[in-house]
């Protein structure tokens, strides 16, 4: 989930790719977005977005996290 400050949170599931990921000491594990908060791109973009515009958001998101 990306959350109202633009950064990622997990939840749900995912321990064990978490686990295993340690163990073999990755430096990147993959994952899927599956929420991003409303306010978070109302504060953000106060427009209408298209898939390009989102493709970018998520993008920059990712950016900070490599």
């Amino acid at each position: 989930m990306i959350d109202r400050h633009g950064n990622l949170v997990k939840i749900g599931g995912g321990n064990h790719r978490f686990a295993i990921s340690r163990i073999l000491k990755l430096n990147k594990i993959p994952i899927e977005i599956k929420l991003i908060n409303s306010q978070f791109l109302n504060k953000k973009y106060k427009k209408i977005i298209n898939i390009k515009d989102l493709k970018n958001i998520i993008k920059n998101i990712e950016n900070r996290y490599n």
